[in-house]
């Protein structure tokens, strides 16, 4: 299995996130996900397909190279509010009745499918 990995930092309520955006080309992996990981692990992970306008289920580089995309999506947010079970995160949903300042899962989803979206717009579908 082959991969080409970019980093992209951003942020959301100005605290600092990084996604790594993950070219994999092999047979075996059959669907896009983006993954939130604490430590450096996954702890987290959605299907992207129906997200993301446009995105279909194989894509294709700039060589005509089948790939399929995964996000992985790094934070101290991230790592301070992981469960002690490493199967979620101790962040609100949403915004509902929070202040303006804090981070929700929300948020953060939100912020990573722009910049999913941002990275996978040069990709095309196989011709």
């Amino acid at each position: 299995m082959a991969s080409k990995i970019t980093r992209q930092n951003f942020a959301i309520k100005e605290k600092p996130f990084e996604i790594l955006h993950i070219r994999l080309y092999s047979t075996h992996i059959n669907e896009h996900r983006l993954y939130f990981c604490a430590h450096g692990r996954a702890v987290v992970s959605e299907k992207l397909l129906g997200r993301i306008p446009n995105l279909v289920r194989n894509l294709q580089d700039d060589n005509n190279a089948d790939f399929i995309y995964a996000a992985y999506v790094n934070s101290s947010i991230l790592d301070d509010s992981v469960n002690s079970d490493r199967t979620a995160f101790n962040l609100p949903e949403d915004s509902t009745m929070l202040p303006f300042s804090e981070v929700t899962l929300s948020d953060v989803r939100e912020g990573v499918l722009e910049g999913c979206k941002s990275f996978l717009a040069p990709c095309s579908a196989p011709r």
